[in-house]
């Protein structure tokens, strides 16, 4: 797969109560920061396959070229602290334009514990 950039994205679906703070936190901290990254915060349509006590999917977080990947260590500093503060996982992975694939390379938060920046280095390359 050709790597076009990386996502980070809570993990969940369940974010009505937190989505508007987690988004504002990232669009003011990558602005005071200068980092070139896009926030997501997209709630799926349900599709017919979900029964009805099941949420939609949700992706918010960001995305992120490769351009930034200077800026990982930082920014998953950061994002960690939102899991913390907000008692929420978070999950990093790649994706591909082109083909419209992604696959998930980590989690990380109040859960799963510290990102592993050597771990996703490690896949990138």
């Amino acid at each position: 797969m050709e790597i076009s950039g990386l996502y980070i994205y809570v993990d969940g679906s369940d974010l009505e109560e937190i989505a508007e703070q987690i988004e504002s936190s990232l669009v003011e901290w990558l602005a005071s920061n200068n980092i070139d990254a896009k926030v997501i915060n997209h709630q799926h349509e349900r599709t017919p396959d979900l029964s009805l006590e099941d949420l939609a999917g949700w992706d918010l977080g960001l995305n992120i070229g490769l351009g930034q990947i200077n800026s990982l260590p930082e920014l998953l500093d950061q994002i960690y602290s939102l899991g913390l503060k907000h008692n929420r996982d978070f999950v990093v992975g790649c994706y591909s334009e082109g083909s419209g694939i992604s696959e998930d390379i980590s989690f990380f938060g109040a859960e799963s514990g510290k990102p592993k920046s050597e771990q996703i280095a490690e896949f990138l390359n």
